[in-house]
């Protein structure tokens, strides 16, 4: 049987802080799905080892993906004008804020976290700016 110690503790809290983020991500993905008034879909999925974003038209069950990249990108999100589509990549040291077009153009870089996950971002309504939260990896602190 294993004693509970600090480092024990400390993994705990953190995997479980790493899974609360991570369930948030998923929740807040559906929440946007359900308040779709376009038949356009945003979202991400795995593919060939790697999770690309896809847009997809309900009317006519057509997806295309948007990304094409090595990266896992997750948490699409429309900008509120629908011109822009912001999402998280993962790599083994860091996560991205990216912004694109909605027809998959333009990509730019917003910004860079090693410190830990980016994830759930949403757009102020007037598309100026973008709200992301934040797990750290060392301390477990989601901001």
């Amino acid at each position: 049987m294993t004693r509970l110690n600090d480092s024990n503790i400390t993994h705990l809290v953190s995997r479980y802080a790493r899974l609360i983020f991570l369930f948030n991500v998923v929740l807040i993905t559906i929440v946007s799905l359900l308040r779709l008034s376009s038949p356009i879909l945003i979202y991400s999925a795995e593919c060939n080892d790697t999770v690309d974003t896809y847009l997809m038209d309900l009317r006519v069950d057509w997806a295309f993906n948007l990304t094409r990249t090595p990266d896992n990108e997750v948490a699409p999100t429309w900008s509120s004008d629908g011109s822009q589509i912001a999402f998280i990549t993962y790599q083994p040291d860091q996560s991205n804020l990216y912004v694109m077009n909605s027809d998959g153009s333009n990509l730019r870089l917003v910004a860079i976290n090693s410190e830990g996950i980016l994830g759930s971002p949403s757009w102020s309504p007037d598309g100026a700016r973008i709200a992301v939260s934040a797990l750290n990896a060392n301390s477990g602190a989601v901001t």
